[in-house]
């Protein structure tokens, strides 16, 4: 039986990004302990976890993007090959009829 997941390079990263990002979500909800000396470093994971939703959000605008291209290219090729076979049909019913 084949895997449905045809490259599976791609989670590696995505799980070192997420180990990553949920390690700073456990720190910076440890960092919420009333000590004052905390939000210096408070504020150094905000601006990384901000960073990475960015980055985050633009590999996913990117991804979309080239799905949406492959998917209308595959819809055009379905299109054509539509109207070249109803023309072809409509060729031989003139020949036919004429």
């Amino acid at each position: 039986m084949r895997s449905i997941i045809k490259n599976k390079r791609g989670f590696a990263p995505l799980f070192i990004i997420l180990g990553i990002f949920l390690a700073l979500i456990v720190i910076y909800l440890l960092l919420f302990l009333p000590f004052p000396s905390f939000t210096k470093v408070r504020t150094i994971i905000n601006y990384f976890m901000i960073i990475i939703l960015w980055i985050i959000i633009q590999a996913g605008l990117l991804y979309t993007y080239f799905k949406l291209g492959s998917f209308s290219v595959q819809g055009f090729n379905i299109l054509k090959g539509k109207l070249v076979k109803v023309s072809l049909g409509l060729k031989k019913f003139l020949i036919i009829h004429s």
